[in-house]
């Protein structure tokens, strides 16, 4: 059976009723939902890194050219996630596979909380190196 093909739940000889079309209705509607949640926080994503770009030239002191890698690098990340996707849900569950990538959602944000700020190579109140980083260069 694939992961497509609706389980028959109804006990042996039982007529199939009206809840049971209701139940898969239910069913694939919730998984529609988190589709369309899950592409909603795909393009927050997308939008969250283009919005990030001039903080980022600022705080690293870089070109728009350095910086766009960035933009290369995630679209490039994506090219090679999409089909994968497709290939690994054609040999685990769905549920397998979306608990997984919770999992993996959940770590890299909380390596990305505990990671330490980037702070400004410079004071914000003058133009002198913060007496820490001697190597920053103002």
């Amino acid at each position: 059976m694939t992961n497509l093909e609706l389980k028959d739940t109804r006990p042996a000889g039982a007529a199939p009723g009206a809840s049971e079309g209701l139940t898969s209705t239910r069913h694939i509607a919730q998984v529609i939902g988190v589709l369309v949640v899950s592409a909603l926080i795909m393009i927050l994503n997308e939008t969250v890194l283009s919005v990030a770009l001039p903080q980022l030239m600022g705080d690293f002191s870089v070109s728009a050219a350095t910086v766009q890698w960035l933009t290369t690098g995630f679209m490039l990340t994506m090219a090679v996630v999409i089909p994968t996707t497709g290939f690994l849900l054609q040999r685990f569950s769905t549920r397998t596979l979306f608990t997984a990538a919770m999992i993996l959602f959940i770590a890299g944000t909380a390596l990305a909380a505990a990671a330490p700020a980037s702070r400004s190579c410079c004071s914000p109140a003058s133009s002198r190196p913060v007496a820490r980083r001697s190597s920053c260069r103002c």
